[in-house]
């Protein structure tokens, strides 16, 4: 992460993600049980992670069909 700072002239990077949401998509195993929410902060001289789990609540249907959840 540090190198994308560094490649883009940045002082500092911050990128999210959502844990389920990228083992899914990149079909590997998640981090953690649950749902979570991953953040990084990069610099070009250090990288910081910081994990927050979650729970989620069914709240429904969306307009796809898909589950509609809610952080708890």
């Amino acid at each position: 992460m540090s190198t994308f700072a560094a490649a883009s002239h940045a002082d500092e990077i911050i990128v999210a993600w959502e844990t389920q949401d990228i083992a899914e998509a990149g079909e590997l195993p998640a981090r953690h049980d649950g749902s979570g929410l991953n953040i990084v902060r990069a610099t070009a001289d250090q990288r910081t992670l910081y994990s927050f789990t979650y729970r989620e609540q069914e709240s429904g249907v969306t307009d796809h069909g898909f589950k509609a959840l809610a952080p708890q």
